[in-house]
């Protein structure tokens, strides 16, 4: 069982108030809310608990009522509790056991704010977090401080601020504690620490043997480098050269990505207008079809009523009854008005022809509008003949030659990188060569880190990265550099990002940080905290535009991810939004919506869960 802290809640309490309370997934822990819901309040109140001397925005209106906070947790399976005051920093008590058995019975002892206190919050819990005893350089001289429990905090629990900054992962942003930084992530990495650094200078023999290795070296990777003929300065010429070329090719393919996305709304919409066309036109034909069978039967009924009129005439004027006896016609009157039917033959004849007249002047009408229809339907399949062959000559050809041309692009600077990196090499050993006579060590090289010592986590990151598919791809590509002392994410610094990326890649960075670490058993606070680390919104505070927001796929991905996933490390966010999918609270992933049911914030009288 690794020794890693585990929350399991946190309660802040006031004389007048009812408490809130706060309880932690065993793996996954998300806290969403609006604005002045008490977010960062709550970050830096875990913090605070978690030995910061300062609690930053105590004084908010809303825990004005609150006096105190405890905080649960365990370590190796072993509970405990700390409970801190909220407006003296100085009352600051351990507790063995959860939060509801805290009183005497169970006090262990207090907390001192002053870290180089054996009885301070970083000395208690450095040990019980099992780190050895281990020393970090501060700067370039050889001077060296104890590595201390505060600065891991500052690995994993990252701020809304500072998360979206385009400086390195890895390195304070104060100058001066730079060379600090690298020498406690090369510790929490390798737990390779700096204590043997001295100033005292080679002897002869090893000066000599020294000489020769450098050689042997230099002329090593002097046979590795791809382009000898060319110096450091002219490959370092060629690799800016070739950034340009990658900027023009990437603007050229977002431009090719905008003329694709509106060509494909273009030609859907064509298509639309033609199945609308042809369901009009085969309306028109049906209806025209049905008329014309009507248009026989009026002519038919014409025909038959023109017929009877005939026959009543016939028999009106023409077909007598004679006598059987005299032959003469025998006067009867007739038992039909003929007249008066041939006058209702007329009218009807008339009626008919009135209505075979108008539907004569539909069919017309109808087959007038239908060759206008078919030919609409002509023109619109001529315009998507045309459009298709754009689309064909974007998508076949104009798009995959771009990506061709810059995946030979960064292929050729991966190449000239290589080479690049091996001169740096090369002149630093000739300078080492030359100065080997007068030179001490140079502890600048304590802080190097070999490729098999970053592999667990390059992959680790990568895979993440590709796993919630960052910058729409599922082959991201991650390189430790060397001379910034940072990851580079597809040939790209995280600087040149927008805010919203360079979040994501801070978030999943310190994530795969702690899952490494986790793999390797290394001593770690086993947590990570991470405030407003997806850029869900848009946000003026941060200064960060619309268009640098986050879309709802990845950071969907994101929170699929760590659900999904089986993390040696607990995980907390804190986000203005949460998934968008439903999630299922349980003992290993809750959610927690500030703002459910209208609430305001973290201080409703309730219970949080």
């Amino acid at each position: 069982m690794n020794h890693y802290f585990k929350i399991k809640r946190v309660v802040i309490k006031g004389s007048i108030v009812p408490p809130v309370l706060i309880e932690f997934g065993q793996k996954l822990t998300i806290i969403t809310g609006g604005s002045d819901s008490g977010k960062t309040y709550f970050y830096n109140l875990i913090r605070y608990l978690f030995g910061h001397n300062d609690f930053e925005n105590a004084g908010i209106n809303e825990a004005r009522d609150y006096d105190s906070a405890h905080i649960e947790f365990s370590i190796g399976g072993k509970p405990y509790s700390i409970e801190r005051d909220l407006h003296n920093n100085s009352e600051y008590k351990l507790y063995s056991g959860w939060g509801d058995m805290i009183d005497s019975t169970t006090f262990i002892q207090k907390i001192v704010k002053s870290s180089n206190s054996k009885n301070s919050f970083n000395s208690i819990f450095y040990d019980k977090l099992q780190f050895k005893k281990a020393k970090v350089r501060v700067n370039n001289s050889g001077g060296v401080n104890s590595f201390n429990l505060g600065s891991v905090f500052n690995f994993f629990c990252i701020d809304e601020i500072r998360i979206l900054t385009g400086k390195p992962l890895l390195l304070s942003e104060q100058y001066t504690e730079q060379t600090k930084s690298k020498s406690e992530f090369k510790f929490l990495l390798t737990q390779r620490d700096d204590a043997l650094i001295g100033e005292e200078k080679p002897n002869k023999k090893a000066k000599g043997f020294l000489k020769k290795q450098v050689k042997k070296l230099i002329e090593e990777i002097s046979r590795g480098l791809t382009y000898p003929h060319m110096t450091l300065i002219e490959i370092h010429d060629e690799l800016i050269n070739i950034e340009e070329q990658l900027e023009i090719v990437a603007h050229e393919i977002d431009a090719l990505l905008e003329n694709y996305s509106e060509k494909i709304e273009l030609i859907n919409d064509i298509k639309d207008e033609i199945s609308h066309l042809q369901k009009r036109e085969s309306y028109l034909s049906m209806l025209i079809n049905r008329f014309s069978m009507l248009r026989e039967c009026y002519l038919s009924d014409l025909q038959r009523i023109d017929s009877i009129s005939q026959a009543a005439f016939f028999l009106d004027n023409f077909v007598d009854e004679l006598c059987d006896n005299c032959g003469h016609t025998i006067n009867k009157s007739s038992e039909i008005s003929y007249e008066q039917y041939h006058s209702s033959c007329i009218a009807e004849y008339k009626k008919i022809g009135s209505q075979l007249n108008g539907l004569i002047n539909s069919i017309k009408s109808n087959e007038k509008e239908l060759e206008h229809v078919k030919e609409s339907i002509g023109d619109s399949l001529k315009i998507l003949d045309i459009e298709m062959e754009s689309y064909e000559q974007l998508h076949n050809i104009d798009l995959k030659l771009s990506k061709k041309k810059m995946d030979d692009l960064y292929g050729l600077k991966e190449v000239f990188s290589a080479d690049y990196s091996k001169h740096k090499i090369i002149n630093s050993l000739e300078s080492k060569g030359d100065d080997i006579d007068s030179d001490v060590y140079d502890t600048s090289t304590f802080d190097n880190l070999e490729p098999n010592e970053l592999n667990e986590l390059v992959e680790e990151f990568k895979d993440l990265l590709n796993a919630i598919r960052f910058n729409s791809s599922s082959e991201n590509i991650v390189v430790f550099d060397d001379v910034s002392y940072d990851f580079v994410i597809n040939g790209k610094a995280r600087s040149l990002y927008g805010k919203g990326s360079r979040a994501v890649i801070y978030a999943c960075f310190v994530i795969s940080l702690a899952e490494c670490l986790a793999k390797k058993n290394n001593p770690q606070i086993g947590f990570v905290l991470l405030d407003s680390p997806l850029v869900t919104h848009f946000d003026k505070k941060r200064e960060i535009k619309k268009s640098e927001v986050n879309p709802i796929s990845l950071t969907d991905a994101f929170y699929q991810y760590l659900i999904d996933t089986e993390l040696n490390v607990q995980v907390i966010l804190i986000e203005n939004k949460g998934p968008s999918f439903a999630v299922k609270n349980d003992d290993y992933v809750k959610l927690i919506d500030l703002n459910y049911e209208g609430s305001t914030g973290i201080f409703p009288k309730r219970f949080l869960n």
